[in-house]
């Protein structure tokens, strides 16, 4: 039979980690000070930190996980209740601990979709050739794009189809994800703090 040496129960009536109750052991973890979840209120994306991804509820619980400091194993977050368990090794066994955490929240609209409700876009991406791979490849560019940046519009034409995109250069990073060949020309469409920006047609034959 153990004893607390903090407050004398016995281990007969509370569970102990190392020589201390689990109430009286000091588990030194320091829960992040500050951290905010900022969310788009429109497409439901929200900001990593560097850019506007699609919500991923896992990645957000694992960095919000990964704000935890202290001397302990590792710690699994649940965002929806709020809890961090935070396992920790004592003599050589694997204890656990439960914290509560939430963190703040913020609805926006994201720069994409103020950009798309205005009607702007940097590219147009003109799909030509066979009607059916041309069908199928503007499904397939349009879920992806979806995911990097907005599709403006998709316009049918008796020659093929269009889309008018977002962010010029998520056009380059999807076409160079699908490994497709394409033409390109630039124009320009005005400048801003006297920098020029310019419209991309990116031209794509089936």
């Amino acid at each position: 039979m153990f004893v607390c040496p903090k407050c004398g129960i016995k281990s007969s009536e509370s569970n102990f980690i190392g020589p201390f109750c689990e109430k009286c052991y000091e588990l030194k973890v320091v829960k992040p000070k500050f951290l905010k979840i900022r969310t788009c209120k429109r497409c439901l994306k929200y900001w990593d930190g560097k850019e506007w991804s699609v919500y991923n509820q896992r990645k957000i619980e694992e960095n919000i996980a990964s704000k935890f400091k202290g001397n302990f194993e590792r710690v699994d977050y649940y965002l929806e209740s709020g809890t961090a368990v935070i396992y920790f090794k004592v003599e050589g066994k694997i204890y656990m601990a439960h914290r509560t955490f939430f963190p703040e929240t913020e609805e926006v609209i994201c720069s994409e979709c103020s950009k798309k409700s205005g009607g702007y876009f940097e590219a147009i991406l003109q799909l030509r050739g066979d009607k059916i791979r041309v069908g199928s490849a503007s499904k397939k560019l349009s879920k992806e794009l979806s995911r990097k940046t907005f599709v403006g519009k998709v316009e049918e034409k008796k020659e093929g189809i269009d889309l008018y995109v977002g962010s010029t250069k998520k056009v380059f990073e999807v076409l160079k994800y699908f490994n497709y060949s394409y033409k390109i020309s630039r124009k320009l469409f005005t400048q801003k703090q006297g920098k020029r920006l310019y419209r991309t047609t990116f031209v794509i034959r089936f």
